[in-house]
């Protein structure tokens, strides 16, 4: 797995290079966001967003070490990576769903907006989603398990 996620890493980098800034305006709405669905057994549930200056939030339900809401900073040459991908990614191309059919797997939901009230959305189990899709899941995953999170306290 780890180096499943090191070849996805190097690849959304070599990939995203060419589209890696957004502009100020861009950065201001851009986003993208993970959120993993429950299984029938321990599967981790969470949501983590990423804004075009890389702020993240991340908010984590069941079986994962931290539970709550947590703000982090997406670490610089990652964000380039997820920016590149992002971008190189023909998101009207996607169909809404690649399910399995399975009802024990978990589903890995995917959102993508860079402009208000333009966003994407595409729903996927396995590794049933183009590579694309597959390319961004698993650098927000990273993300997930590399950010310096910082709880957010209870209102």
């Amino acid at each position: 797995m780890k180096k499943i996620l090191f070849l996805t890493l190097c690849a959304a980098t070599i990939i995203g290079c060419s589209k890696t800034k957004l502009s100020k305006r861009q950065a201001s709405s851009w986003y993208v966001s993970l959120a993993t669905t429950e299984c029938f057994g321990k599967c981790p549930v969470y949501q983590i967003e990423t804004k075009g200056d890389g702020s993240s939030s991340l908010l984590a339900l069941r079986f994962m070490e931290k539970q709550g809401r947590y703000t982090g900073q997406f670490p610089a040459d990652s964000m380039s990576a997820l920016i590149g991908v992002v971008q190189t990614s023909d998101w009207e191309s996607y169909k809404g769903e690649y399910l399995t059919g399975y009802s024990d797997l978990p589903s890995t939901i995917l959102r993508y907006s860079i402009t208000p009230g333009d966003t994407f959305g595409v729903r996927f189990e396995s590794d049933r989603a183009p590579i694309e899709l597959q390319r961004v899941a698993n650098l927000l995953k990273h993300g997930e398990k590399t950010i310096d999170w910082k709880k957010v306290a209870a209102n």
